[in-house]
Order: C-alpha cells, then sequence, then structure tokens
C-alpha cells in the first residue's frame, strides 16, 4: 500500500523522517516564573518591555523564553523582557495565559554562555561583555574556550577583559559615550592605571574643539600640532592635567617647555 504524503511537521517526525524530529515545548504561565538578581547582563530596557507588551496585547506570538527548573522553582535564563512584559500585559487586563518556554539544561558556565550568544536579547555593549567573558574566566575556561564558544576571535576576548578589568573611571566614560569602547582599550593597554587621566584629557580636549567625544584620530595623533590644544587644556585646568597625557610622545619637549614658559 502506498504511503500518503506527510501532512505536516508532527507526523515527519512521529513517521522518523530524516531531518526532522520533535522539539518539546512547555506552556508557563509567567506569574510563577522568577528571575535570578544579578543574572541578566542586560538591563530592562522600558520601551522594549513596553512595545513587547503591546504585542502580546494585540495577540502576537513570540520566541519561547529559555527556563531552567531548580529546586521546584521556574527560573529565567533568556526571556527577561518577555517575562517582564507579559506581565505588564496582564495587569493592564490582557488575557495572556502562559508563554511558550524551552527547558534549557546545563551549568552556571552554559546558562551565561547562552545568554551572550543569545540571538533574541539586546546586543551586549562591550564592557557588558567583558564582564560575562570574565564570569567565564572565572568558571575555570581558557580564553580560546571563550572564543570558540562565542564564536569571536582571542583577541576580541582579551580586548573585552581589559575593557571590563580596567578602572572605574575608565569605564564612565565608555558608558556615557565619552569614549569609544576600542579607544579605550587601547588607553588602557599603553597607559595602564593612568589610562583614565589620559581619557580624560583627550575628553576635555575634544570639548575645546566642540566635539562630544574623543575621536580615534584625536587619540592616536600625539604630533607636534597637538602640541598647542594640550598645553592649552593644562594651563585651563590649573595643572591638574598634564599635557603629556595628549602628546606622550613628546613629553620631553613639554616638560622642557613647561619648566622654561612662563604662564
Amino acid at each position: 500500500m502506498e504511503m500518503k504524503p506527510a501532512v505536516s511537521l508532527k507526523v515527519m517526525a512521529e513517521n522518523k523522517l530524516p531531518g526532522v524530529s520533535k522539539t518539546t515545548n512547555f506552556a508557563v504561565d509567567p506569574r510563577i516564573m522568577e528571575i535570578e538578581e544579578g543574572f541578566n547582563a542586560r538591563p530592562l530596557d522600558l520601551d522594549r518591555v513596553a512595545s513587547i507588551a503591546q504585542a502580546y496585547r494585540n495577540g502576537a506570538t513570540l520566541p519561547a523564553l529559555d527556563v531552567r527548573v531548580e529546586a521546584g522553582r521556574i527560573v529565567v535564563v533568556d526571556g527577561h523582557h518577555r517575562r517582564q512584559a507579559a506581565l505588564d500585559a496582564i495587569a493592564a487586563g490582557a488575557e495572556v495565559v502562559a508563554l511558550d518556554c524551552r527547558q534549557f539544561r546545563g551549568n552556571d558556565a552554559d546558562r551565561v554562555a547562552h545568554m551572550i550568544t543569545s540571538a533574541s536579547g539586546l546586543p551586549l555593549t562591550p564592557l557588558q561583555l567583558g564582564r560575562q567573558y570574565r564570569k567565564l574566566i572565572g568558571f575555570g575556561w581558557t580564553e580560546k574556550a571563550v572564543a570558540d564558544r562565542v564564536g569571536k576571535s582571542v583577541q576580541h576576548i582579551k580586548d573585552m577583559l581589559a575593557l571590563a578589568e580596567s578602572n572605574s573611571d575608565v569605564q564612565a566614560a565608555v558608558d556615557g559615550g565619552m569614549v569609544s569602547a576600542s579607544n579605550a582599550v587601547k588607553i588602557v593597554k599603553t597607559h595602564g592605571e593612568k589610562a583614565g587621566e589620559v581619557i580624560a584629557g583627550h575628553i576635555h580636549t575634544a570639548q575645546l574643539a566642540g566635539k562630544k567625544k574623543a575621536t580615534a584620530k584625536q587619540i592616536t595623533g600625539s604630533t607636534p600640532k597637538n602640541l598647542p590644544e594640550a598645553i592649552r587644556a593644562e594651563m585651563e585646568s590649573g595643572g591638574s592635567f598634564r599635557a603629556e597625557a595628549l602628546c606622550p610622545k613628546y613629553a620631553d619637549l613639554i616638560a622642557y617647555l613647561r619648566g622654561t614658559t612662563t604662564v
């Protein structure tokens, strides 16, 4: 007897058709889901939450959340925005009975790696990435293992780790958009503990030129033509800023000018 063509993926999976298998998802009430404090590297974006809540109210079907089960608790691994949006939609009167969920299986390091590589979440900033990479290193992973898992180069991992381990003034400048992460990393590699002071000098010079942030051209342009700006920045700071921070290649010349010039 000739078998009829399968009419659904379910039937194909049940017939064990090569290349088709069935996965199991679960419908879970968002009100019984919990979050692990401090786990999510992405702070909740309230605008994004509001947009997702509106989608739920409109009856939209969104990708499944990843959750883990621990001692009878259902804890969100990936889907923090969707969970909060569902709760907000319910509070507004929507009938969001349950969310589609997959059970995540893996240890604490696996959960961090999954969060980093998840395509459903907001992109992580370089500083957020560095902090998560540092967690994986703390779990005993090598830089090569982290790079392989997240699909990045070892140098990328090293750079983000350097940023995550930089002083708070450096991180504040990056978070504030006053200097790019890549430029901050370059300065940290060159100046170490003094990187924050150097970045502050570049930001000050950029502001004098009417710019909002320190640029790569400005940072790498340690040439004599930058000396007037560097010296002016030192003069306007009352001496709290040193011109060598902007023109380190000409520190001897600056010291000579400082010693022979009366302001």
